[in-house]
């Protein structure tokens, strides 16, 4: 209950992370990392669409440049 008031307050519209995603990064990290994983898990999962969103936008403006 509390994260439905919560989350939009702390994160607007800057999220851009479907919620199953952020559920499965939850159970992968804390299968992971135990406890921890409830932090590391959604915060791998942010890194690595950071990563891939960063590589797309370098490979599309070399194929565009082309």
């Amino acid at each position: 209950v509390i994260e439905n008031f919560v989350k939009p307050k702390l994160m607007g519209n800057r999220m851009q992370m479907h919620g199953m995603l952020i559920f499965f990064a939850l159970l992968g990290g804390i299968s992971c990392f135990g406890i921890k994983g409830l932090l590391y898990g959604p915060l791998v999962a942010a890194f690595f669409l950071t990563v891939v969103d960063l590589y797309e936008r370098s490979y599309r403006e070399r194929v565009l440049s082309r």
